[in-house]
């Protein structure tokens, strides 16, 4: 399973916690297969896997004697009882008896006994004479089906899913395909048309080559059924949202051709036609073989693998072994035979193309590529005639089987609010137009004569209209409850054949009523009727649907009125003081947790307050003062009539005339079927595990009671007693046990037997795993022992007692200097030898266990020596067939007790050396530490030597200086005592540091009276 479409699409999960409920799925069901795509959080975009390991399933189920069976499964039911399986049911969905397509499915099927429901007239499917199915019901299960595929691949739950859906399928189609959908366990989140899915998984990987420029392409799609092409748009746009402008891809369709009839399923017919009328040529039997359902449906899966083989090869041979009453079939086929008997469709593979064209008013020379999709185009002759009708090599970029299942998911995963996807942009286009018709009065000209009735027809979705999309359309002239329909127009463009597939053409009534009540409510002069306004809504799906009708009117209110109306506000507004109404807010959510941590801080908060609220009120100031300017200005000038919107919902009674819905109790009544159904596939399921388990374990118990080393584990007596409960149990199971007996008397048979064997399967288990748990055991002896004798280099010797040493304090005579230097460098000895004695005790005691502590270790393993010995000379002399006295759990028991106690010594161990290490780092950081102070001391003392010499040399200087100085003035004068203080100034600002020089001077004397 790849990632890259992850990496690729930038999808990326919200929410994991929400994993179990985020998966979303997409369902591609067509007339013969059905893919189901998945997205979870551990599964990004990958096609779920059936129970066969297959990407596709068929679109089959088939129901047999109360049993239930999907897919391949079903489709072998179908061979040998044609009646009890359904196939092909798609194209019936939505459509009563009587419609073309459902007249040319009996002709095509004739085993199946097809009925009208009583209240909708759709096909029913009877099945006995108390049972039948609607179209609904059995897509349902297949839907189920679908679901239950996707939980198993994801393992989560899935419910959410997009669902593919032709392009030309009509409105009663889609509703009843959602119906559908819903009695599966599905929620809806949208129906995609098949064209726009493709297109979607087409740009959503090629998102650098779509730009400005709008990129042309065509999408053939020939399916099992139908053919269709489709002319898609691919553009970069910009668009709005949030008032933020972006960029994003979009896909738009332009142009839509298609053929309901022409697909692979119907080549398929032919050849099994041609194959049932060369073995009725055979006349090996008078029976007409088309008579025969069962032989039919033989020919009917041998014509598929003829087809198949047949697009690849030029010949082959069909045969089939008894086609009917033990006769062999075996004919040649050839492509060139297949293709005579396809000429006529041949003839219509480039009329969906034509039809494109012209709905886009486009030609071939403006298509960028036409890319192939679905299995039919893998036909040769399909793409020799398509590419010579384009003119161009064909792109076989897309997986034909595929791309509309992944392009469905991907949209899953967009709508859904569990994955963030990159947006890409889809506009469908509208296929069948819809337009509006109702009836009105008119006046006639003449007093006496009666009114007349005019019918209005106007256009809603004209053809290829974008959607989904909005509109509102306006009934003017009602004075009175009236009934508008919806129906299909302009449908003539589709061809006379093409139309009657249609169905019915008139699809809704609906009832306004109202219109008299809310006309009589708003009577006045100055009121104007703008008449009744319908909002349709044709969704992401192609639903239409009509939301809400309303009644509108205008109003034009008088500058009186206006100015009475602004007073009346002001009035009742005046009296109200809105700060107050702020602060009465703003204390009723507040909280009283937080209160003043200080007067200072509480001081500063209030200055700031205060400030922020002078400017507030400054500013509201001014806005009150261009307020005032403005409302002057507004007084100054006249008021003129305001026109105000009225709008009154009027009620709504819709009814369909197309077809009408599954809902309510015919809803319900179908869900109530399908749970039946699947209770019984789950009690089914249960009684078939019961039978399969029971049998399984009577079959092997009683062979297992012939092999040599259950007959040495066990008595001649229980051997029998077991092997006669086996006989019974399989002669039970052969005669009387069945689908429909109870799963409690499977579980209590099985129960009875593994009782009776539980001992002797004792037995055999013991005598097997004993000789390994032994062996564990010596293992577990080896290593303690190992452990034990290297554990003694690691004993924590006994410490010797020290002597105490009593410090001798000698007196010292010297200088205070002297004093204090010898002092510093004591200081620093013993703290340079503190940490060294420390570290090197910690280092010196290698110890970890004690001596005591060994030969607890050593005394366990004594112990569990003995014991092993004992139970195993006491185990030699107990017979094979009793209950043994050394059982494993006993050894393992043993092996535990040793471990334990290994395990704690070393536990110990590492605890004693994690704090050794934690000492270690310690001193080592405290070693550091007084490394740093000792540094920091010496580097102290040298500054402060430097700092005595410069003093020294300033007060030397100074001395020298003076006398001549003094000479000058006094004579012979002595000036040791006297110094003018001028004169030491003036020689101090000259020399080199001022601050030594300012502060020394009354220093030095004290200094050198000391020395």
């Amino acid at each position: 399973m790849k990632s890259s479409p992850l990496l690729l699409l930038g999808l990326s999960l919200v929410g994991l916690d929400m994993a179990l409920g985020v998966a979303v799925m997409s369902v591609d069901i067509g007339a013969e297969w059905m893919k189901v795509a998945v997205v979870s959080p551990g599964v990004p975009m990958e096609i779920a896997l059936n129970p066969e390991s297959k990407r596709k399933t068929s679109v089959a189920v088939s129901i047999k004697d109360g049993e239930r069976k999907f897919g391949s499964d079903a489709m072998g039911v179908c061979v040998k009882s044609p009646k009890s399986c359904y196939v092909y049911m798609f194209d019936l969905l939505g459509k009563k008896v009587d419609h073309p397509m459902v007249k040319a499915y009996q002709a095509r099927f004739p085993q199946y006994k097809i009925e009208a429901d009583p209240e909708r007239g759709t096909v029913v499917f009877r099945h006995d004479s108390d049972t039948a199915y609607s179209v609904e019901e059995l897509l349902g299960m297949l839907f189920a089906h679908a679901k239950t595929q996707a939980e198993s691949f994801t393992e989560q739950a899935v419910k959410d899913a997009v669902i593919t859906t032709p392009v030309y399928f009509n409105q009663a189609e889609r509703l009843a395909l959602v119906a559908a959908a819903q009695l599966g366990g599905l929620n809806v989140l949208q129906l995609m048309n098949v064209p726009m899915a493709v297109a979607l998984n087409y740009g959503m990987f090629r998102r650098k080559e779509i730009n400005g420029t709008v990129k042309h392409l065509m999408l053939y799609d020939m399916g099992a059924q139908a053919t269709t092409a489709t002319i898609v748009g691919f553009q970069v746009v910009k668009t709005k949202e949030k008032g933020f402008s972006e960029t994003h891809p979009q896909a738009q369709i332009l142009g839509v051709g298609y053929d309901r009839t022409l697909g692979g399923a119907e080549i398929r017919f032919r050849v099994r036609d041609y194959l049932a009328d060369q073995f009725n040529a055979l006349g090996k039997t008078k029976t007409d073989v088309k008579t025969v359902p069962r032989a039919m449906g033989k020919l009917l899966k041998e014509a598929e693998r003829v087809k198949l083989i047949l697009s690849a090869n030029a010949d082959c041979y069909a045969q089939i072994e008894n086609v009917m009453e033990d006769i062999d079939f075996k004919v040649p086929m050839s492509r060139d035979k297949l293709m005579e008997l396809s000429t006529d469709l041949m003839d219509r593979v480039t009329g969906p193309v034509e039809r494109a064209l012209t709905t886009a008013s486009m030609s071939i020379e403006n298509i960028d590529q036409v890319i192939l999709v679905g299995g039919g185009t893998r036909v040769p002759r399909v793409q020799e005639l398509l590419a010579k009708y384009v003119g161009q090599e064909l792109g076989k970029s897309l997986n034909t089987d595929e791309s509309a299942a992944m392009g469905a998911v991907y949209r899953s995963a967009d709508i859904s609010t569990g994955f963030k996807v990159k947006k890409f942009l889809m506009k469908d286009a509208v296929l069948l137009p819809i337009d509006v018709d109702f009836t009105r009065e008119i006046e006639s000209e003449e007093e006496a004569a009666e009114p007349g009735v005019k019918r209005v027809r106007r256009t809603l979705f004209s053809r290829m209209n974008p959607y989904p999309q909005k509109k509102i359309m306006t009934f003017n002239k009602h004075v009175k409850d009236f009934t508008f329909n919806v129906n299909y127009a302009d449908l003539d463009y589709l061809g006379e054949t093409e139309v009657a597939h249609i169905g019915s053409h008139n699809l809704t009534s609906v009832l306004v009523k109202g219109v008299k009540g809310a006309l009589d409510g708003n009577v006045g002069d100055n009121i104007e009727t703008k008449g009744v306004k319908a909002h349709f809504q044709l969704d992401d799906s192609g639903i239409l649907t009509c939301t809400h009708v309303e009644s509108v009117f205008e109003k034009t209110v008088s500058p009186e009125e206006q100015e009475k109306k602004e007073k009346d506000w002001k009035d009742a507004t005046e009296s109200i003081d809105w700060s107050k109404l702020g602060d009465n807010i703003k204390n009723f959510f507040g909280t009283d947790e937080k209160k003043e941590e200080g007067a200072e801080e509480g001081e500063e908060k209030k200055e700031e307050k205060d400030d922020v609220k002078k400017e507030k009120d400054s500013k509201d100031t001014k806005k009150e003062e261009k307020k005032d300017k403005k409302d002057e200005k507004k007084d100054k000038e006249p008021k003129k009539p305001k026109i105000e919107s009225v709008k009154v919902e009027l009620e709504i009674d819709g009814t369909r005339n197309d077809l009408e819905l599954l809902d309510g109790e015919s809803f319900n009544s179908s869900k109530a079927k399908l749970d039946e159904l699947n209770q019984a596939d789950l009690d089914r399921l249960a009684i078939e595990t019961a039978l399969n388990e029971l049998q399984s374990f009577s079959f092997d118990l009683g062979d297992k009671m012939e092999d040599d080393e259950f007959q040495s584990a066990s008595s001649a007596e229980e051997r029998e007693s077991v092997v006669a409960e086996c006989g019974k149990v399989s002669e039970w199971l052969d005669d009387e046990a069945g689908m429909f007996t109870p799963v409690e008397e499977f579980t209590t048979k099985l129960k009875v037997l593994k009782d009776l064997s539980a001992p002797i399967m004792a037995r055999v288990r013991e005598h097997k795993e004993r000789p390994e748990a032994l062996e564990q055991l010596r293992q577990s002896i080896n290593s303690s022992n190992v452990f034990l004798e290297k554990s003694k280099e690691y004993l924590i010797k006994p410490k010797p007692k020290e002597p105490k040493v009593e410090k001798v304090i000698e007196p010292v005579v010297e200088t205070a200097g002297e004093e204090k230097e010898g002092a510093d460098e004591k200081a620093k000895e013993t703290a340079e030898e503190k940490p060294k004695v420390t570290k090197a005790k910690i280092v010196d005691e290698d110890g970890l266990f004690k001596e005591k502590e060994l030969d607890s270790l050593k005394k366990k393993i004594a112990e569990v020596e003995k014991w092993r010995d004992d139970k195993l000379v006491e185990q030699e002399k107990t017979p094979l067939a009793e209950m043994p006295k050394l059982t494993v759990s006993m050894i393992k028991s043993k092996i535990q007790d040793l471990d334990s106690e290994v395990q704690f010594l070393i536990q110990k161990a590492r605890m004693l050396k994690a704090e050794k290490e934690r000492e270690k780092r310690k001193i080592e950081a405290e070693e550091k530490k007084a490394e740093e102070e000792r540094l920091k001391k010496e580097k102290k003392a040298k500054k402060k030597k430097a700092k005595e010499a410069n003093a020294t040399d300033t007060d030397e200087k100074v001395s020298e200086e003076v006398p001549p100085t003094e000479s000058t003035g006094e004579g012979d004068t002595d000036t040791t005592d006297k110094k003018p203080e001028p004169e030491i100034v003036e020689e101090v600002n000259e020399g080199e540091n001022i601050k030594d020089n300012v502060e020394e001077p009354s220093e030095v004397p004290e200094e050198k009276t000391e020395l």
